[in-house]
């Protein structure tokens, strides 16, 4: 475990369910999976600022290396700028664009995967198929 608040990495949360409750369709959302779903955006949401933060020291100070050597015939940071950005941009969209998972979600994909290579997939995905001796 390390003793940077950056590069802690929370528990992976539940995800929330959507629970049909009338005959309708409509749906009710269970307040156990609303705070799973409620405290890991908040977890998201509070580590994207350290995420921010020392990416803009670390490349500035980079940067700044970089530019007081001698040379400086190729902008090397730029590598560690784009590979760390593409990580800045995966975490900004978990923590505010991503849309939470739903029980229609879920259930779409298991259609799709029953529907997708017939019973060999759906038993392989359930654990029935038949043993080697």
């Amino acid at each position: 475990m390390s003793l940077n608040p950056c590069l802690q990495t929370p528990p992976p949360a539940p995800v929330g369910r959507e629970i049909p409750d009338g005959p309708a369709g409509s749906t009710s959302t269970s307040s156990e999976d609303l705070r799973a779903v409620a405290r890991k955006r908040i977890e998201d949401r509070r580590g994207f600022i350290p995420h921010l933060v020392s990416y803009a020291l670390v490349n500035g100070g980079l940067v700044m290396l970089w530019a007081m050597g001698a040379g400086r015939a190729i902008f090397w940071p730029g590598f560690v700028l784009c590979v760390w950005g593409v990580g800045l941009l995966v975490h900004t969209w978990n923590a505010f664009l991503a849309p939470p998972l739903t029980e229609a979600d879920i259930q779409r994909e298991i259609t799709r995967l029953q529907r997708g290579s017939g019973r060999g997939r759906e038993a392989s995905l359930t654990g029935d198929l038949p043993r080697r001796v």
